[in-house]
């Protein structure tokens, strides 16, 4: 319940604080002054993300829940960037494009670890849901394989850590250009500038970390149910059934094996009803040959 608010929270908290220092527009503004600016946009997406999330989210079925989760924190986040650069632009004269790609590119950057960690709690909510009321045992309609969603993933959270970590280094380089050439202070502005980026790169380390934690939580999730369900066959026990609560290969293995269930099913109905029909005729027949 309290995940969503707090992802929110660190972003319009982490944001500005990145944002002041890669625009020099931002970075002379006081940090408790830029927060006010954020909380008005960030209060706005809360409320849209209020009555958004049951007609969105819960009221779709459950197996695109998650996707649709992304989708919609992705462009919540993105709209809070573009809505706090426009008030600053409105506000206090803040060049737009200057100040409001890289403000914007800081709650993107955040909004994609936040929305990719709620999308993956998501899944893991349909998950435990579909064991009890399944929505559908078949194979999903529109498969989207889990290994290219890894790659787009991970190219996108790569390419937006450099590009952070790149506007970082330059305004550090035009810092240091500003520096008096005392050959001390200057050592004590370089180990400042290694410092600051060594604590961005340790910050986007631990989001990337715990993203990768909650995906394999849920992949042994659905392995478990998978195993579980096939060992359950395998003694016979055709009463079982495997959730379908992802669009990807897991979710159609899923479903074929539902299906292979259902076969299996209606095949030893089938054997029973001629083994029963057998029995019958045998009773019709005489105890011995007539004379």
């Amino acid at each position: 319940m309290m995940r969503a608010p707090i992802l929110y929270l660190a972003v319009a908290v982490a944001a500005p604080i990145y944002g002041g220092q890669v625009c020099p527009y931002m970075e002379g503004l006081p940090v408790w002054e830029f927060e006010g600016y954020v909380a008005l946009p960030m209060a706005i997406i809360l409320g849209l993300r209020l009555a958004l999330h049951p007609v969105y989210v819960k009221a779709a079925p459950m197996i695109e829940r998650s996707h649709r989760q992304f989708k919609l924190d992705m462009g919540l986040f993105t709209l809070a960037g573009l809505g706090t650069s426009l008030l600053l632009h409105l506000v206090l004269d803040f060049p737009l494009w200057q100040m409001g790609y890289k403000l914007t590119l800081s709650f993107i950057t955040g909004g994609l670890f936040a929305s990719l960690d709620m999308a993956l709690d998501q899944e893991r909510k349909s998950i435990y849901k579909s064991i009890e009321n399944p929505d559908s045992l078949l194979p999903p309609s529109k498969v989207m394989p889990r290994s290219r969603m890894f790659a787009l993933v991970a190219i996108s959270i790569t390419g937006l850590s450099i590009l952070i970590v790149l506007l970082m280094i330059l305004r550090d380089f035009n810092w240091l250009a500003q520096q008096p050439a005392d050959v001390r202070d200057f050592h004590g502005a370089i180990n400042s500038v290694v410092i600051e980026v060594l604590l961005v790169m340790g910050v986007l380390l631990a989001f990337s970390m715990n993203l990768i934690f909650s995906v394999a939580r849920n992949l042994r999730i659905l392995f478990k149910l998978e195993t579980s369900a096939l060992e359950s066959i395998s003694r016979g026990d055709l009463s079982v059934h495997v959730p379908v609560a992802t669009q990807d290969e897991l979710g159609y293995i899923a479903g074929v094996t539902n299906t292979m269930i259902l076969k299996l099913r209606d095949h030893l109905r089938l054997r029973r009803g001629l083994d029963i029909a057998a029995e019958v005729q045998q009773n019709f027949l005489p105890e011995s040959a007539p004379e």
